[in-house]
């Protein structure tokens, strides 16, 4: 799922040491390849496209392209190239084959930010755009040929997650102001929007309490979406699944049925997050986090079957989870509301069925990572030097090298 607030830590590789083995319960079917897209610098250096070995992370001799403030990027439909937002100069294109700047300053305005979102065509490419000073969102229709913009439309609320069907954006939102019922937006390739509120599942944030001590309740459901049966899924923090016909709207309530009741863990809460990951053959996995003031907790990673309304939680220590390569990566963290004393689950890689294939970084705190090219990655413990994991998808063995993670560009 994809959202806004998108973490950029972007930078670049400079030595490796060894990492510590970790035993797996037997070598899944794993593709290694031999080249990744990713942005790398940011901090020092102005950030730059470039192709890296995905294993030692070192620059390939395939050229590079210089992007400024690099926002997210997406893919054109035959994926040679990739457009990529920049406040300071518009949407720019690149040939990924080539690494060569295509095009630069398309949509671009002063004090504007540009996010592409979606390529679903040749000749529309969808973004999101807004100012540093001005509230609401847009959403803007570009023609990457010509370089013209074709539409511009407010977005109120804005997008808080979205996901592609075919030639269209599936989107979710929340109310302009406090927590509500969401709302399922489709978005054709010409920026027609069509929308249905989902009255039982809310979603939104509003702030609470005395004006000296105030706090934040948030409530952020997660989104997957079925491309080929054309539905969309939306889970909440209760035990309910909202489906959704991407071609007539209609929605259907489920309340799903669980193999591991988690009510022993719910509390008065501040805040909550799902994260929704569509797995293909009629499941989906969902994990996410709860907050109570400066206390976070996993809320656990689950595997909902849609066809038979059931769920099944797998890893009740987790707070988010990558899909990659036929492989479910589940990785937590949280943190105590007292002492802000760190804990975690490490990261682990589990089978379709379930089982834990290899776990790695012991009980250690992570918060993110990312897949790319028969790898995971995730930042290492130390602030200075800073350090990445490469962590194999096919053994969960672990390699430590010196440098800030890249941000790898993927589908």
């Amino acid at each position: 799922m994809k959202r806004i607030a998108m973490l950029l830590v972007i930078a670049t590789v400079v030595a490796g040491s060894a990492g510590q083995a970790v035993a797996a319960a037997k070598e899944p079917a794993v593709v290694h390849a031999t080249a990744a897209l990713a942005v790398v610098g940011g901090e020092i250096e102005q950030p730059k496209l470039v192709w890296l070995h995905p294993r030692t992370l070192k620059q390939l001799k395939r050229g590079s392209v210089k992007l400024a403030d690099a926002h997210s990027s997406v893919f054109s439909p035959n994926a040679s190239k990739i457009a990529v937002g920049s406040s300071a100069f518009g949407v720019r294109i690149v040939d990924i084959r080539r690494m060569k700047l295509v095009s630069s300053g398309t949509a671009r305005r002063f004090g504007w930010d540009i996010n592409p979102i979606s390529w679903p065509t040749q000749r529309r490419l969808l973004a999101l755009e807004w100012h540093q000073r001005l509230p609401g969102t847009r959403l803007v229709v570009i023609d990457p040929v010509s370089r013209r913009v074709l539409r511009r439309s407010p977005l109120d609320p804005p997008l808080l997650c979205w996901e592609v069907a075919g030639r269209d954006l599936v989107a979710l939102s929340s109310p302009a102001e406090g927590i509500g019922p969401a709302r399922l937006l489709v978005v054709d390739p010409d920026g027609a929007t069509r929308s249905v509120s989902l009255d039982r599942i809310h979603a939104g944030g509003r702030t609470e309490g005395a004006e000296e001590d105030p706090t934040y309740r948030l409530a952020s459901p997660g989104l997957a979406v079925d491309p080929v049966a054309r539905r969309a899924y939306v889970v909440g923090q209760a035990p309910l699944l909202a489906e959704i016909d991407l071609e007539s709207l209609a929605v259907t309530y489920r309340e799903l049925v669980s193999f591991r009741s988690l009510a022993a863990r719910t509390k008065v809460v501040t805040g909550w997050t799902r994260q929704a990951t569509w797995l293909g053959d009629g499941r989906i996995a969902v994990a996410g986090a709860e907050y109570d003031r400066l206390r976070s907790t996993p809320s656990g990673l689950e595997v909902i079957d849609v066809r038979s309304g059931t769920s099944r939680v797998l890893e009740p220590r987790a707070s988010m989870a990558v899909a990659s390569q036929n492989l479910l990566l589940a990785a937590g963290g949280g943190r105590d509301g007292e002492t802000e004393a760190e804990s975690g689950m490490g990261i682990s890689a589990l089978s379709a069925d379930g089982e834990v294939l290899w776990s790695a970084l012991a009980n250690q705190p992570v918060w993110w990572a990312q897949a790319a090219g028969g790898y995971a990655y995730v930042v290492g413990e130390e602030a200075y030097p800073q350090t990445v994991r490469v962590i194999d998808l096919a053994t969960g063995s672990v390699r430590t090298l010196r440098g800030q993670l890249p941000l790898f560009v993927t589908r």
